[in-house]
């Protein structure tokens, strides 16, 4: 089970990079001005969509091709309706503009759906007629899969993209996503024995009427505003990376970089603040989150690979641990009964940023990088007042 785990985080790791962050940097790099390429942010937004559609979702019949499962089959169909958009749009590119984004509006939903039926295979597994296996373990193996899988479909898509083309990097990153899901093929099987057994389930109105019941309207705004530095931040640092210049192949090593931070940021969360409870690792993470932030403007200054790369490992360590903290208290804030709606619903809100952060590229215009990633990491104020807002609530 820990393979069969591990084996499905891979294409989840590449479902939003090889629709959000493929759009942002192919434009950019095809000529496209950084107010055309944040729009590009507007792709997140068929995310929201998913929640409502789920349940109308699960009561097609999806054929018999993909096993005896509804969900198997529908997370079957919603991936090869991904492969199928995002191949589209690889032979199409951004020089036809419409179409290609388009064609990455279809991909993001699908990928979307694709999202939403692992989340619910994990928190389904303790149904599985297997082994048991604890939340923490499935919860690794799956983090360590999705590791796997943002650092193929980006430094190592990069490399492709500078040694071939975009289309050709696109194809080959299609085919190891395929690849990777038909490894993991068991999900017949195992949804089979979880369809057999009944499990609560809860309305969505009911589970978001329970959340402000118990905390309050605070809690529909905590996500968007402690995230509001991200969805700003990290679509534009390989634009701002390409605007200063930056090689291919140097940008595709820094990513590179960023996910070894990651890897090291995972590994080093349990010795974060140790005395302090997660609300309070929470904000101390978010504000160095931020603070790593906003010197990326400095490197703009003074561009150099030694601090690009140096700077990209810090950024992937404090993202990790910002946004696994972030993670450990929505599921804390949800209810037993329903957490997987709750969780469902509290990451939609953070879609809620894309028609603001679509704007990102003409406020780069505006202030200049000089000043973009400084500004933003003084944005953090506000989400970190509502951290606070929710210790207090707690206490």
């Amino acid at each position: 089970m820990k393979i069969f785990f591990f084996l499905l985080g891979v294409p989840r790791g590449m479902l939003f990079p090889l629709t959000v962050w493929v759009s942002y940097m192919w434009l950019k790099t095809a000529g496209y001005s950084n107010s055309v390429v944040g729009m590009c942010s507007l792709l997140v937004i068929p995310s929201l969509f998913k929640l409502p559609a789920l349940p109308y979702l699960l009561r097609v019949q999806w054929g018999q091709w993909a096993g005896g499962s509804n969900k198997a089959r529908l997370l079957s169909v919603s991936a090869l309706l991904f492969c199928g958009a995002t191949l589209g749009a690889a032979f199409v590119t951004p020089y036809q503009l419409i179409p290609f984004f388009g064609l990455m509006i279809i991909s993001a939903m699908a990928a979307s759906v694709v999202e939403t039926m692992l989340e619910m295979l994990r928190l389904d597994s303790q149904y599985f007629d297997a082994p048991p296996l604890s939340q923490d373990s499935i919860v690794t193996y799956l983090g360590l899969g999705d590791r796997l899988g943002s650092i193929i479909s980006k430094p190592v898509f990069l490399f492709f993209v500078a040694m071939f083309s975009w289309p050709v990097a696109l194809v080959g990153a299609v085919v190891v996503f395929l690849i990777f899901m038909h490894a993991a093929h068991p999900l017949d099987k195992a949804w089979a024995s979880v369809e057999k057994k009944a499990h609560p389930e809860t309305e969505l109105k009911a589970s978001i009427v329970a959340l402000r019941e118990r905390w309050g309207w605070v809690v529909f705004v905590f996500p968007m505003l402690l995230l509001f530095n991200e969805s700003f931040v990290r679509p534009m640092i390989g634009v701002m990376l390409v605007d200063a210049h930056f090689a291919i192949t140097d940008i595709s090593v820094g990513y590179a970089a960023m996910y070894a931070g990651g890897i090291v940021g995972t590994a080093a969360l349990i010795h974060f603040l140790p005395q302090r409870n997660d609300v309070q690792r929470l904000w101390w993470a978010g504000a160095l989150n931020a603070a790593v932030n906003a010197l990326f403007s400095f490197l703009w200054i003074y561009p150099s690979w030694t601090s690009m790369m140096v700077l990209m490992f810090l950024s992937g360590a404090s993202q990790n641990v910002f946004l696994q903290l972030f993670r450990i208290i929505l599921g804390q804030l949800c209810t037993p009964n329903a957490q997987f709606l709750q969780m469902s619903f509290l990451l939609s809100l953070w879609a809620l940023m894309a028609p603001i952060a679509a704007l990102s590229g003409v406020f780069a215009d505006i202030v200049r990088w000089n000043y973009y990633f400084v500004i933003l990491g003084l944005l953090y104020i506000p989400g970190g007042l509502m951290v606070l807002r929710i210790l207090r609530t707690r206490q």
